[in-house]
Order: C-alpha cells, then sequence, then structure tokens
C-alpha cells in the first residue's frame, strides 16, 4: 500500500515538529519514558506499564516501549528480569504473552486484547487453504487441538521436530499460530530446561471471553488496534504498518484510508523516511 506522494492527503512535519526521522525516534523516547511509573518494584512497574500502554515489547524493537533495555530506562536492564516478568504476568492472567508485534516477544494489556483478538484472530484451515499457513503450523495445531496442551519438548518429539533443521521448522510454525491467535502459552514448566507449555488460544481467556471478542468487527478492531499502535510510534511509514502483525490480507489498507478521510490520521513527508508515513491528527 502506498500513501500519497503530494496534494493535501501528504505533506510536511506537523505541530509536533516531525520534520525528520531522528526527531520522531526522540518523539518516541520520551513517550515511551513518560508512560512508565516512576516508582515501585519491578513486577508493578512492569504491570503499570502494560495498562497504560496496552501493548509493550519485552525486549527492545525501538517503536513500542519495553521491559527491558540494558540502559536500565526501562523497567528492567536484566535479560532474565524481563522474562521473569513477562511469564508471571502472563500466567497470572494479567497480560497475554505472545510473538505478535513485527513476530517479538510482546505483552498485551487486558483492555486491549479483545482488540487484537477480533482484529488478527484466524481458523488455521482457513489460512491453510488460503496458503497463507505452512502445513508445518497446521500439523501443530491440530495436535495440540487433539492432545491438549503440551510442553513444548514434548510436542517437539511427538511431531517428529527433533533434529535442529525441524527445530527451526517448528519455532516458525509456532509464530505463525501465535501470529493469528490460534495458539498461546499457558503455563512455563521445568523439565531439563524451563519450557512453554503450548495449548489452543482460548484456554487463556476465561469462559465466554472468546465471543465477546469475535462479537467485535475485525475492520472496526483492526482500526483500534492501528490507533494504539501509532500513539506509541508517532508516525510509521505506510508500507511498514502491514508488517506490524499477521493481518488479513487487504485490512490494513482499508483501514488506514478510513482513518485518513475521516480525518483521525494523516499521511506526512519526513525527511530520513523513504516511503510516507502515517501518523495521528493532534
Amino acid at each position: 500500500m502506498r500513501a500519497p506522494t503530494s496534494g493535501r492527503a501528504a505533506g510536511g512535519a506537523d505541530e509536533r515538529g516531525w520534520s525528520h526521522r531522528d526527531l520522531v525516534l526522540a518523539w518516541r523516547c520520551r513517550e515511551h519514558a513518560a508512560l512508565l511509573p516512576p516508582e515501585g518494584e519491578p513486577f508493578d512497574r512492569a504491570r503499570e506499564l502494560v495498562h497504560r500502554s496496552g501493548l509493550v515489547s519485552v525486549f527492545v524493537t525501538g517503536e513500542l516501549p519495553s521491559l527491558y533495555r540494558a540502559d536500565g530506562s526501562m523497567v528492567t536492564r536484566s535479560f532474565e528480569a524481563a522474562w521473569e516478568m513477562a511469564d508471571r504476568l502472563s500466567a497470572t492472567r494479567q497480560a497475554f504473552y505472545g510473538r505478535l508485534f513485527r513476530g517479538k516477544a510482546t505483552l498485551v494489556s487486558r483492555e486491549m486484547l479483545p482488540w487484537l483478538w477480533a482484529a488478527l484472530r484466524r481458523d488455521p484451515a482457513d489460512e491453510y487453504g488460503r496458503g497463507r499457513l505452512s502445513r508445518a503450523a497446521v500439523t501443530v495445531y491440530r495436535h495440540l487441538q487433539g492432545h491438549g496442551p503440551l510442553p513444548a519438548d514434548r510436542l517437539r518429539r511427538e511431531l517428529g521436530f527433533a533434529d535442529r533443521r525441524s527445530a527451526v521448522q517448528f519455532r516458525q510454525a509456532l509464530g505463525e499460530l501465535e501470529g493469528i491467535f490460534a495458539i498461546a502459552v499457558l503455563d512455563r514448566v521445568r523439565v531439563h530446561w524451563d519450557t512453554f507449555v503450548w495449548g489452543p488460544a482460548e484456554q487463556w481467556l476465561e469462559p465466554g471471553e472468546v465471543e465477546e471478542h469475535l462479537s467485535i468487527p475485525p475492520d472496526l478492531a483492526t482500526r483500534r488496534v492501528l490507533l494504539a499502535c501509532l500513539e506509541r510510534v508517532g508516525a510509521c511509514p505506510v508500507f511498514d504498518l502491514e508488517r506490524w502483525f499477521r493481518w488479513p490480507e487487504g485490512v490494513v489498507h482499508r483501514s488506514v484510508k478510513q482513518l485518513v478521510e475521516e480525518g483521525t490520521a494523516q499521511f506526512l513527508v519526513i525527511k530520513g523516511f523513504r516511503e510516507p508515513c502515517v501518523a495521528l491528527r493532534r
């Protein structure tokens, strides 16, 4: 999808002074830092950050607030502590964990989860039929549907993903399924090492929540998620929006067009970005 590069739909920097990409990146750092509670225990600060932001990266992406930053400017500078907080938030159902934003480890607040679920959830069989899901992913999904939640190491053995090459294929299959809310991490157990327990994503939710989430129209949910993300990134090249999540085909184009037409978003030409950007109107 390409934005117009001339005329009223695309212009220079808005009132925030975004004349160059570096200014957008500096704005992100300030905004993300402002979301972080200044005091409290690390876990409490992490929980509040997820609640305030809606979407948080476990590790640095540069676009969303994160739990971990090596310079200590976010919740923790400890890689291990970031994992532990993410696990605890997910295990206590205070935030949903998955490889979602750009396929990276992401925490989703309970308030944001219905919108993201409605925007991204698809049936694996349908996706496979459309050529948008691998055979390995469908195999993993069907096995979990038939056998219930399983630790990752056992799931690998039972499906024959034992060698190094197939281990990569297995990890990619999990990522494909996470991206469409087909499976989720339900627990973490200690075997020879810590390992995730995978199962159908709906088992992470409370009874009745799946129906509530899927009652939200997907296009409406997509617009809501785009707005929430743009609140965090400031401005983003239009073509890059489609890389944020495993969106259904064509939905981002429709949603951005509607946001611009209704005046909620705008196109901007910002030096340092190769393509026109989309940003919220202030």
